[in-house]
């Protein structure tokens, strides 16, 4: 299968600092570069801005706002933990 994993070459890449393991940039792949974070990513702006135009044909432009501004917490919410 053509699934790409996370690489990490071990502790030997890393650096210690102040008694922390600290990670290079070489042992891991940014987190919001991944493949599956990004699909969620797209998945929920898709669904926030579907949400918001049927909320805003439903409800008004006040439900279109509520719509997106509740999406964009959750989004925030994903990019935040991912990069946590």
């Amino acid at each position: 299968m053509g699934t790409k994993r996370l690489k990490f070459d071990g502790f030997a890449s890393g650096a210690c600092l102040l008694g922390k393991f600290v990670a290079t940039s070489a042992a891991m792949e940014a987190p919001l570069s991944t493949k599956p974070i990004r699909r969620v990513l797209k998945w929920q702006a898709g669904a926030t801005v579907a949400m918001a135009v049927m909320a805003g044909v439903w409800l008004g432009w006040h439900g279109a706002l509520s719509a997106m501004l509740g999406g964009v917490v959750n989004i925030t919410a994903l990019v935040v933990s991912a990069c946590w």
